[in-house]
């Protein structure tokens, strides 16, 4: 038997005005895995996990955390409780030392001392691989790639049951990137936690995710439709331009060839007119992602 969803979205909306940026969205994420949201600029990613965190009220539809409605004020904050989450950019306080910013919640939440709180965040510092020595030092003091793990240590450090993950390697180069990524996995998996991240990343797909949300916006409308699915997806088709490129011209007649096509992956073409729920496993993991 399949354990309950540790997180349900049902047929949410959401409008902005004019702008209907979630129209239907379906989606469900069980105890200890992790789904990764992808999709174009605008069509609601962002919008989706603020929903799902109640920082945003649905025109429509409703969020359920562990079975129960997540709509009272109570019930948002026992959702926070029991959630973390990485910041795209980091969203590091500049004012905080390391830890400090690690053991916020901890401090002002749950008001446990700071003696104790400075040691349970070098604790989680040691798990995202930063000795004891940088506990002390400004976010501006550290590099990209340390500030990313800093604010991982800071969405892990109450062993939270639910993890949110903006963008978590935005700005960084592939090794870092890539790092970062084995940190996600290695600690989702040893609190058991279940995970939801967006990500433009394609790399970052295939070494987090288990399953794979596409949000598209909806041609008929400008909003984003979306479809939970417990079958593999179809693959996502990756493309190449059929037109060869044409000669210089020059004064003297030169032979011309077909360079090599780029193959690459549009996704305001490419990929499906709806949202699709899969299993990352399934066969368009395999593609060569350009």
């Amino acid at each position: 038997m399949s354990a309950s969803p540790i997180l349900e979205l049902r047929n949410v909306h959401k409008r902005f005005g004019d702008k209907e940026v979630l129209r239907g969205v379906d989606l469900t994420v069980a105890p200890g895995r992790s789904l990764v949201i992808i999709g174009g600029s605008g069509t609601g990613k962002s919008v989706t996990i603020k929903c799902a965190l109640g920082l945003m009220t649905p025109d429509q539809g409703e969020v359920l955390f562990d079975g129960e409605p997540a709509s009272s004020r109570s019930a948002i904050a026992a959702l926070r409780r029991r959630t973390g989450m990485l910041f795209q950019g980091g969203a590091l306080f500049d004012s905080l030392t390391v830890w400090e910013n690690v053991a916020f919640a901890l401090i002002y939440r749950d008001g446990v001392g700071r003696g104790e709180a400075k040691k349970r965040a070098i604790e989680t510092l040691a798990k995202v691989r930063l000795g004891a020595s940088a506990a002390d030092l400004r976010p501006a003091e550290l590099s990209g790639g340390m500030q990313k793990r800093v604010a991982l240590a800071r969405a892990i450090i109450a062993k939270p049951d639910l993890i949110f993950f903006d963008e978590p390697t935005t700005g960084l180069d592939p090794i870092t990137a890539d790092a970062v990524n084995n940190l996600i996995v290695e600690q989702v998996k040893a609190l058991g936690a279940a995970a939801v991240s967006i990500t433009h990343d394609m790399a970052s797909v295939r070494k987090i995710a288990d399953e794979v949300a596409m949000l598209h916006e909806a041609a008929s409308s400008g909003g984003a439709r979306s479809r939970s699915s417990t079958r593999p997806a179809a693959p996502i088709s990756i493309s190449s331009s059929t037109a060869a490129p044409k000669a210089r011209s020059s004064r003297r007649s030169r032979p011309t060839r077909n360079l090599p096509q780029r193959q690459h992956y549009d996704e305001a073409r490419d990929a499906p007119s709806n949202l699709c729920q899969a299993d990352a496993a399934s066969d368009w993991r395999t593609k060569e992602w350009a």
